[in-house]
């Protein structure tokens, strides 16, 4: 179909005020993010006259103040009622599971229950005379009971220096946290006691003149309670410590201990007023992580799985949701004798990234510059999804790096008629960031924003969109804490790194696999909605050094459903292409649901 140029021009002029408009109403209100996807769709669609025509100057010179106005809102409490539960609290928080998964914590609560999303709760940090009623108060979570609230106490002995002296009175109150992207509630743990923080010591020492020693015990008296219980702390007599507390009370004012602990009370409740209750920042949710600099300086971060002694395991994550192993399939990478190395890809968690590098390029420099730091070379190897295209360009710098290959997931190819089988969002983020980028930028900030407003499952549930075999099972609350920890892995260092990593599909270069010296496994879902299996095959045309197979029953949260099936998987490929690299084999019949 002819479009008359004038007829052109203002049909270009038309939907550029409508994409504007729509841009400024997403800064401004989050609920608006659907109807500027709807626009985009509509200004890019590709059977549209003007739909593959990038912006004009005049919507281009709006971007700028567009993101200006998203980077200057100030971050305002979440809507995602598991993140309010514990940002709404000033004192130590965190969120479990009915199963005693850990799902996230505030700042304070990752101090005290030193807990990490994906870890498993200690329930002996409950009082003993109360594990049984919090235990029953999980279930009634779980069964969608009439429980709601319960009072409880931790079980602070445990971390006294002297067993025998008598701990802090910590009370806590645990909630039932309903959602509706689950199948269950989940529970808040929340500490009843406004902390003690390092602003109270400040005005303890500009308002009363108290000495750090004295700002000490009183902190000490504030969380005890006991003068008794503080000597017992201290190692020190009752007579000790009164006379201690003597300066504190003349400094103060205080006529009475229960005078003083109100002075004290009413300081730290000032203080908690103040400082709002973050979100704990993301950590590696196996606690092993570590560092090293690569050579321009920049810190790549790393951990492991499986056997701390193993044979090395290289695995190049991808996106976004498959970071690190669920428990299941750790266990067998253990009792295989392997040992999963795992890299932060740059951008990623703490890896930093290099932004005069494209994407692939940065990637493929961590890389090599990881397995040189740590010596690994002729190892076998793990992606998944887009962490190919990243270990293919690593290895035509390193013809010696791999053995073997199991690559899990789709992989994004340009050239693959994909996009009238995408998911909505889907075919709009790869369209837009394809054909008009500094716009992708614009929407990936005013994205990022919306996630924080409303909790990263708004991204998860826009990642799957209405597949009903990854809603079911997301729904069910498996692995929640470690998917979304795998999501803050990609988001926590901003939107620039989102959509950097968009920029990866557009060329994949998998030269090396194409020449057939790597033994290669591809395990990929069933139930993709967007690669068709067939397609995909012959789309890498790897002759018969590449093996092909479907993971039953899943769609993008392969990962974390097909765990254990995917780690036998694994291990048997290396098994049958490095002889002799596994000491102990693993039983290879498929895992259950």
């Amino acid at each position: 179909m002819r479009v008359k140029a004038s007829n052109h021009k203002d049909l270009l002029a038309e939907l550029d005020i409508a994409l504007v408009s729509a841009l400024y109403r997403a800064a401004g209100e989050p609920d608006a993010l659907d109807n500027l996807v709807a626009t985009l769709e509509s200004r890019y669609n590709s059977r549209s006259p003007v739909g593959g025509e990038g912006l004009r100057d005049a919507v281009v010179r709006e971007l700028d103040t567009i993101e200006t106005i998203v980077d200057g809102q100030s971050n305002s409490l979440s809507r995602d009622p598991l993140e309010r539960a514990v940002e709404e609290v000033p004192t130590a928080a965190i969120v479990i599971d009915p199963f005693g998964k850990v799902i996230l914590t505030n700042e304070y609560g990752a101090e005290l229950f030193g807990a990490r999303p994906g870890q498993t709760f200690d329930f002996d940090m409950i009082d003993p005379a109360y594990r049984t009623q919090f235990r029953d108060f999980t279930a009634s979570a779980r069964l969608r009971g009439n429980g709601r609230r319960i009072i409880l106490r931790l079980d602070s002995l445990g971390d006294a220096e002297d067993d025998d002296a008598p701990g802090p009175l910590q009370l806590a109150e645990a909630i039932i946290v309903e959602t509706t992207n689950r199948d269950h509630g989940c529970i808040a743990l929340r500490m009843l006691d406004i902390p003690w923080t390092a602003t109270v010591d400040l005005q303890l020492q500009e308002a009363f003149g108290l000495t750090r020693a004295e700002c000490e015990i009183s902190r000490q008296f504030y969380e005890l309670r006991d003068t008794g219980a503080v000597a017992g702390h201290r190692g020190t007599t009752l007579a000790t410590v009164q006379t201690q507390l003597k300066s504190v009370f003349g400094k103060t004012q205080s006529a009475s201990q229960a005078q003083l602990l109100q002075i004290l009370s009413l300081l730290c409740a000032r203080a908690a007023i103040d400082s709002k209750s973050r979100l704990a920042s993301w950590s590696n949710p196996i606690g092993r992580e570590a560092t090293f600099t690569r050579s321009d300086g920049r810190e790549i971060a790393y951990s492991w799985q499986g056997a701390q002694d193993g044979k090395p395991v290289l695995f190049i994550h991808g996106h976004t949701l498959g970071h690190i192993f669920p428990p299941e399939a750790e266990r067998l990478f253990r009792d295989a004798g392997l040992k999963v190395l795992i890299p932060s890809r740059p951008g990623f968690g703490h890896s930093e990234y290099d932004p005069e590098l494209s994407t692939a390029d940065d990637s493929a420099f961590a890389i090599t510059e990881f397995c040189e730091h740590l010596g690994l070379k002729q190892v076998p190897a793990i992606t998944a999804s887009s962490g190919l295209v990243s270990l293919s360009l690593a290895v035509e710098q390193r013809p010696d790096l791999i053995s073997s290959l199991t690559s899990l997931g789709y992989i994004w190819f340009a050239h693959l008629p994909l996009e009238p089988s995408m998911r909505h969002y889907q075919r709009m983020v790869f369209r837009v960031s394809h054909r008009a980028p500094r716009l992708f930028k614009a929407f990936s900030r005013i994205a990022y924003r919306n996630m924080q407003s409303v909790g990263v499952d708004w991204y998860i549930d826009k990642l799957m969109g209405e597949d009903g075999v990854d809603r079911a099972f997301f729904r069910s609350g498996k692995n929640a804490g470690l998917i979304r920890a795998a999501s803050h892995h990609l988001l926590v260092q901003g939107p620039e790194v989102y959509t950097r990593e968009l920029t990866i599909s557009r060329d994949p270069i998998l030269r090396w696999l194409e020449q057939g010296q790597c033994r290669s496994l591809f395990l990929v879902p069933d139930q993709d909605r967007v690669h068709p299996f067939e397609d995909f095959k012959r789309g890498l045309s790897f002759g018969n050094a590449a093996q092909f197979a479907e993971l039953p029953d899943c769609g993008e949260m392969y990962f974390y459903k097909r765990s254990e099936d995917i780690a036998r998987r694994v291990i048997q490929h290396i098994e049958a292409s490095c002889p002799g690299y596994i000491s102990k084999s693993v039983p290879a019949h498929a895992a259950a649901d």
